[in-house]
């Protein structure tokens, strides 16, 4: 019966806390986006005269997710 108890304890904290290193992987996923898009603006106007901001925004979020583990 204690084991039982134990087991079932033990499987919902290792739930919640899955649950919420998956909320501040999200929050940090965000961050990073966040601050690929200040990047790529920056590096957009100063090396490609505003030209290819897609690309390389595109080409550093996907680094990202490549990061987080993200499909």
């Amino acid at each position: 019966m204690t084991t039982l108890v134990l087991n079932y304890s033990t499987s919902l904290l290792e739930a919640t806390l899955s649950f919420f290193q998956n909320i501040v992987n999200a929050l940090l996923l965000a961050r990073q986006y966040q601050a690929n898009h200040y990047a790529a603006k920056l590096l957009s106007d100063a090396e490609y005269k505003g030209k290819e901001y897609h690309r390389i925004l595109s080409e550093m979020n996907e680094a990202s997710r490549k990061h987080y583990g993200v499909k």
